[in-house]
């Protein structure tokens, strides 16, 4: 086996050998010519075992403390991918077992095959690749069956929401695509931390599961009801009062607004095919190349990217990598990287990703506070966008997202500001939330602060227009900046 999955054999006349007979028939004959491949191949069981530790010789030059594994998992690799007749004739498994059995294995032939062509050079061990997809493996098949356990530190509004009569009404409900309740919520309960704790893979999940969602969404969009509220929109940028909250350029580093976007007739991020992935990529980055002006640029897919682009995106700090283990347990890494890439403008103060959390975040950003022409821009990237793609939009919750707290505006508009001394005050991040503020460290969600640099945005998306949402991060990172010189100017007395 190992000759074959990293020789010149496909992966087709892989699979046909090991394979074919036990899923495509079930009759004796087809069996008994299996059993004697595996007579065979148990005899030559040796000689195999000395060609995988001669072909992985590099491996164990690179890493002679690890040569055991890679010798003990190929082993291991060898009795797994025997063929399945041996288990029909000796031990007596029926013919659905072995069906099931090998579909899991051509799964993990696929995978093993995938993640190769992703790392030709082999920098990444066989131990690695395993082990990530048998944890690919155990979170697809996740299930929850009874009332969850949560632990007591759990904050998430999944928590706080989810009662076991509730459980009980909605455990066994499923969406019009069949995704089920076990979907929605499986990332907060594999996930203490969480704060939301659910994740939507198709938009009639809102009203599947309209019971627990709608509290979360009451929750947090601070009172909005979904059943009765009407979304507002307003995205003309005249309407926003000031333009940059740090004229000095002494405080905000950066100013950046981001709105995420699903096209209609599609899935989200977590119940996606990869023929869906595929199908948005193809539509989005058609409306992206048409684009003109400050607006014009490339876009780079994150399969067939060279190590150039790459390390220029690294650098720009525009790459958006699968390192969220909520979103992974949720399910939107399926199939990474395929159907999914970057785009930017020139200028580099344009950018859309595709197929991330949504299937779009576009996003307006440049260097200072200059909010008014962050806002600008990204009016007229959406209003141009809308001409050419139809977005998922409902009048009680605005653009749908995977996320609840994205529903509405789906607008995050964020600065990274400078506020060591503010940082440090008792009452900083109960202030920010009074004031509808939500603050991260300056790598995103679940990080920490540098050197008292925070990311600061408006924490609300529905019930209220984009302009709202924009001018309500102004207006605190306004007087956060006001906090920070007082504090400057006491300190400066003492």
């Amino acid at each position: 086996h190992f000759p074959l999955i990293h020789g010149g054999l496909s992966l087709q006349q892989l699979s046909f050998v090991l394979f074919h007979h036990h899923t495509t028939t079930t009759t004796t004959t087809m069996f008994r010519r299996s059993l004697t491949l595996t007579r065979r191949t148990i005899q030559s069981s040796q000689n195999l075992f000395k060609n995988s530790a001669r072909a992985y010789s590099t491996e164990a030059t690179a890493a002679p403390k690890r040569n055991w594994k890679a010798i003990a998992l190929w082993s291991a690799a060898f009795l797994y991918f025997t063929p399945s007749a041996y288990a029909y004739f000796v031990l007596g498994y029926d013919t659905d077992t072995l069906i099931a059995e090998s579909a899991e294995k051509y799964r993990l032939l696929q995978f093993i095959h995938d993640e190769r062509q992703k790392d030709p050079e082999h920098k990444v061990s066989m131990y690695q690749i395993m082990k990530k997809f048998f944890r690919k493996e155990k979170l697809e098949a996740f299930a929850v069956d009874k009332y969850p356990t949560f632990s007591a530190n759990n904050k998430s509004l999944l928590r706080k929401y989810l009662t076991e009569d509730m459980f009980d009404e909605l455990k066994d409900a499923q969406t019009p695509s069949g995704f089920g309740f076990s979907s929605i919520i499986k990332s907060g309960v594999l996930n203490g931390d969480a704060g939301i704790g659910v994740y939507i893979p198709e938009a009639a999940a809102y009203d599947t599961f309209a019971p627990l969602l709608n509290n979360i969404i009451k929750d947090y969009h601070q009172g909005y009801n979904p059943e009765t509220a009407q979304h507002v929109q307003d995205f003309n940028p005249a309407h926003l009062r000031g333009n940059n909250p740090d004229p000095e350029g002494k405080y905000i580093i950066s100013t950046r607004i981001r709105v995420g976007r699903n096209l209609e007739g599609y899935p989200l991020a977590t119940g996606q095919s990869r023929k869906d992935r595929q199908d948005i990529e193809r539509k989005v980055v058609g409306a992206l190349q048409s684009l003109g002006g400050d607006l014009s640029g490339k876009y780079y897919p994150l399969n067939f990217m060279s190590e150039d682009d790459r390390q220029k995106l690294v650098n720009d700090h525009f790459l958006f990598k699968n390192n969220d283990r909520h979103l992974e347990v949720a399910g939107a890494y399926r199939d990474w990287p395929e159907g999914r890439g970057i785009y930017h403008s020139n200028d580099k103060r344009f950018l859309v990703w595709i197929n991330e959390e949504d299937e779009l975040r576009i996003i307006s950003m440049q260097m200072g506070g200059n909010v008014r022409e962050v806002f600008e821009r990204l009016s007229k990237a959406v209003y141009t966008l809308e001409n050419r793609l139809r977005f998922q939009y409902d009048d009680h919750l605005g653009y749908i997202a995977s996320c609840p707290t994205n529903l509405g505006t789906a607008m995050r508009a964020s600065v990274h500001v400078k506020i060591p001394l503010v940082s440090k005050q008792d009452n900083f991040k109960q202030w920010c939330e009074e004031h509808g503020l939500s603050v991260r460290g300056i790598h995103g969600e679940h990080t920490e602060s540098e050197g008292g640099v925070y990311d600061i945005s408006n924490k609300r998306r529905l019930g209220l227009s984009e302009v709202d949402c924009v001018q309500t991060m102004y207006d605190g990172v306004s007087d956060l900046i006001q906090w920070e010189k007082q504090l400057e100017a006491q300190q400066d007395r003492q």
